[in-house]
């Protein structure tokens, strides 16, 4: 190994590259030197100059046998993992770590850094950055009844900035939002966050749908009617809610106009919410007659913290179709007539968490939404969709309950009921679902779910994040 670094964050992807490829037995059985080392180590990584501290560190490996020299390289990274969890959002947030003496110069130029936006480091086409969740206990090193090398670090993570939809690279857009205007305020105890969930089409009437053909294919377009005010009706709901932590609206809703309207309202009537991911809707922009699927996800005082643009337009089956009485597309699918996007924006947000938007079949897409889960370890995925209502067992809390094994993220799903007044379905439809993860540890154990549905007259639901909610395993479910 040869190492000619600006800070151990170079260095830290430098062992991470040739460590992470090793098989598992190798890293299990990779004899560690005694602690003498390790302190040696510490010490040098304690220097301010980051480039002295990469040569000490260096100077310290090549006095090792190679017998040791595996099992030294795996203790450097777990000590520069160490002295990064002192600047990591996690310590801040009180969350596992307690930070004791302040750190070296070279880390934290590296905090200014990441405040930024930028990662810690580059090196070809993947980025160090923070490891997720930023809010809570990070995934455990057993978490996998095997050794993953990904595991053993709290405090970094060597991430790619392309994952792929079957064959189609997508790039993976990482920012960081912190400051007065484009951050969220903090909030209370993590883990008792209020969810409001705004359908805004809860009728037939309150959706419209249009057919067109390309060819022999057939193509729909959905949104709300022009009857419904969206910006008003979301903005009534936030008031009538109150406060919330979390607000969500569901896919196909609210389009780039509404959602222009409704930051202009938001700011006029601030501090009703933490967050709000305004559903999806068309943009003004299109190609080829097709525009854009897009969420737009907004702080309390109406700042867009980003924007994210649906990556797999989704279809409906022959039998789906007809329920809704639209055309019959045969064997094939009437398709969603939007154009696809090519990138998925991850944020982390220091007072909030990690965030990803995931708009209905992003959330199925393979192996994008798990690589994504598993790589950049988010505390919020949000899910709006257009479905004829959620419930337990179906589709999306299946995928949900699935990719619960990946990381310690916590699902939030929104859709209108008017496909479900459309379909003429007799029971009562819920309009948003709240999902833990599997993890059987921290506030968030067991994989529990709750539903949410409107009541009444109101035009919203709120859930709190584990009142009264239901443990679920796909076959049964039972009060926990």
């Amino acid at each position: 190994m040869t190492v000619s670094q600006v800070s151990p964050a170079d260095l830290f992807m430098e062992l991470w590259k040739e460590c992470s490829e090793l098989l598992p037995s190798q890293i299990s059985t990779a004899l560690r030197p005694n602690a003498t080392f390790a302190k040696s180590v510490r010490v040098a990584l304690r220097s301010n100059d980051g480039a002295k501290a990469c040569s000490d560190v260096e100077s310290s490996l090549l006095g090792l046998s190679p017998l040791e020299l595996l099992g030294g390289k795996l203790v450097v990274l777990d000590e520069i993992d160490r002295l990064f969890l002192t600047i990591h959002p996690r310590s801040f947030n009180r969350v596992g770590t307690q930070v004791l003496t302040p750190p070296p110069r070279w880390l934290r130029l590296l905090k200014i850094k990441r405040a930024g936006g930028a990662g810690y480091a580059v090196r070809d086409d993947n980025v160090l950055i923070a490891r997720g969740p930023l809010s809570r206990i990070p995934r455990a090193d057993i978490a996998s009844s095997a050794v993953c090398f990904a595991d053993l670090f709290a405090a970094l993570s060597v991430v790619p900035r392309k994952l792929f939809l079957h064959s189609v690279p997508i790039n993976i857009v990482h920012s960081v939002k912190g400051g007065a205007a484009d951050g969220v305020a903090p909030g209370g105890k993590i883990g008792t966050e209020s969810v409001t969930f705004i359908p805004v089409a809860i009728s037939d009437s309150d959706l419209e749908i249009e057919e067109r053909k390309i060819g022999a294919n057939i193509f729909v377009r959905y949104g709300s009617s022009r009857t419904v005010n969206v910006s008003e009706k979301i903005t009534d709901a936030l008031k009538s809610a109150k406060y919330s932590d979390v607000a969500i609206a569901p896919e196909l809703i609210c389009s780039e106009l509404d959602a222009d309207k409704l930051c202009d309202l938001i700011a006029k009537d601030a501090g009703l919410h933490r967050v709000f991911i305004a559903g999806s809707g068309a943009t003004v922009d299109s190609h080829n007659g097709q525009h854009w699927n897009e969420a737009r996800v907004v702080n309390g005082i109406g700042t867009v913290l980003w924007r994210q643009r649906k990556v797999w337009p989704a279809g409906l089956n022959s039998a789906r179709a007809l329920e809704y009485g639209l055309s019959d597309p045969g064997t094939g699918l009437s398709m969603e007539d939007n154009c696809s996007s090519n990138e998925v924006h991850v944020v982390d947000i220091d007072s909030f968490g990690r965030c990803v938007v995931l708009i209905c079949q992003d959330f199925e897409a393979e192996p994008l939404a798990a690589d994504l889960l598993r790589l950049y370890q988010p505390d919020w995925v949000f899910v709006p969709i257009l479905d004829r209502g959620i419930d337990c067992g179906r589709w999306v809390h299946s995928r949900a309950f699935a990719l619960s094994t990946l990381s310690p993220a916590r699902f939030v799903v929104s859709s209108s009921t008017a496909l479900a007044d459309r379909a003429k379905l007799t029971t009562e439809v819920a309009c948003g679902m709240a999902i833990g993860p599997k993890d059987t540890f921290g506030d968030d154990a067991g994989r529990v779910h709750a539903l949410a549905y409107l009541a009444d007259a109101n035009q919203f639901a709120t859930l709190k994040w584990r009142e009264k909610w239901d443990f679920t395993l796909l076959s049964k479910i039972s009060k926990k």
